[in-house]
């Protein structure tokens, strides 16, 4: 706030300044600061706008630095002579388990799409069939995962994506009860080898739109690489 010094207030005729006048210089000075933390405020919520918009980009290029280096990493060990062959395959299976929510068991395929040179993210679409009591229903998705291990060693993954899910269960009408919902999911898991064929157990949890009803899948699912990982001439 704005004050006076006292020995100019103490040289002013009759020693002070006349309230309405001191109260004249208060007000400037509170209008001041208000305006000084409006400014603030928008500053503020401009550099939280700015730093959500980077932060997507930062993440993308932060998991492509790293996989860059753990290729450079692997070509210095010696275990990737052939750099051709060392992109991550892409993977075909087959899925099939059981959904708690709609008490059926299901059934679907699915398409694993690495999305780093390792495999350390991968882009995973697939379609199900669920089978409850007296109905059928289908869940379509598109999730993006993380695999520490990438996927030469597998392990444990997680991750999440959008999807629709065309069900009888989750509406009130009784006249059509068939709907589309829109909405996205939540899915952990492993994966391993077992010779040529990829092994994944995994639970996903899939929040509907405008709806209560949760499917709550656990599946296990069997994928074929397109190609090898192997560099050429290894054995």
């Amino acid at each position: 706030a704005t004050t006076l010094n006292p020995v100019f207030i103490a040289f002013l005729p009759g020693g002070l300044l006349p309230a309405t006048l001191l109260d004249y210089f208060d007000a400037i000075a509170t209008q001041r600061v208000g305006d000084q933390r409006d400014c603030e405020g928008i500053v503020t919520r401009r550099k939280r706008s700015i730093l959500q918009s980077l932060l997507l980009p930062s993440i993308l290029c932060m998991l492509g630095i790293l996989d860059a280096s753990d290729a450079d990493a692997q070509v210095r060990r010696g275990r990737a002579q052939d750099t051709s062959s060392r992109w991550a395959p892409v993977s075909i299976g087959v899925r099939f388990g059981y959904d708690q929510a709609a008490q059926g068991e299901l059934l679907g395929g699915q398409l694993r799409i690495p999305l780093t040179r390792s495999g350390v993210v991968e882009l995973v679409t697939f379609a199900d069939v669920i089978f409850p009591v007296g109905t059928k229903e289908h869940q379509y998705s598109a999730e993006v995962v993380w695999i520490p291990g990438g996927a030469r060693a597998g392990g444990i993954f997680g991750g999440g994506g959008l999807g629709w899910r065309d069900t009888v269960l989750a509406s009130t009408n009784r006249n059509d009860p068939r709907a589309t919902h829109f909405g996205y999911s939540v899915v952990v898991g492993v994966k391993s080898k077992l010779g040529p064929i990829e092994l994944e157990v995994d639970i996903r949890w899939i929040y509907l739109n405008d709806t209560r009803y949760r499917p709550n899948p656990v599946s296990l699912g069997l994928n074929y690489p397109l190609w090898s990982v192997r560099p050429a001439g290894s054995r």
